[in-house]
């Protein structure tokens, strides 16, 4: 699932942030729900990263709470593009392939732990 940038993209985004992401699921206005293992926010030139205020995943600065792009505070949430994320190219063309590098392998793992089951003693 992809939410655009641009206004409404980003106010979606938020109202998804604030009331409607459960795991593997997410809870639209009105109440249909729809299955999603991965959210994508694509935010453009600028961070537009207030819709993650309400999930408690930035710092003081409104800049994700992060280390290499693996969010701090929510296992599977990644960013992307972030100034100086990585390297100083992070936020360039260049740079952002190899940082989206460095997260695909957890992320991998994060989604087969979840889709695992409980193992039963």
């Amino acid at each position: 699932m992809v939410i655009g940038g641009g206004r409404s993209g980003l106010a979606a985004a938020e109202t998804l942030a604030r009331e409607g992401l459960q795991p593997g699921v997410v809870v639209w206005a009105g109440g249909t729900r729809e299955k999603a293992d991965t959210v994508l926010l694509a935010t453009g030139y600028r961070p537009g990263l207030g819709c993650l205020k309400a999930l408690d995943a930035l710092d003081a600065g409104g800049m994700p709470l992060h280390s290499g792009g693996l969010s701090l505070t929510h296992p599977g949430l990644v960013c992307l593009g972030l100034e100086s994320q990585r390297s100083f190219a992070s936020d360039t063309l260049r740079g952002v392939s190899r940082d989206a590098e460095h997260v695909v392998a957890p992320l991998i793992a994060q989604c087969a732990r979840r889709r695992s089951p409980p193992v039963s003693e």
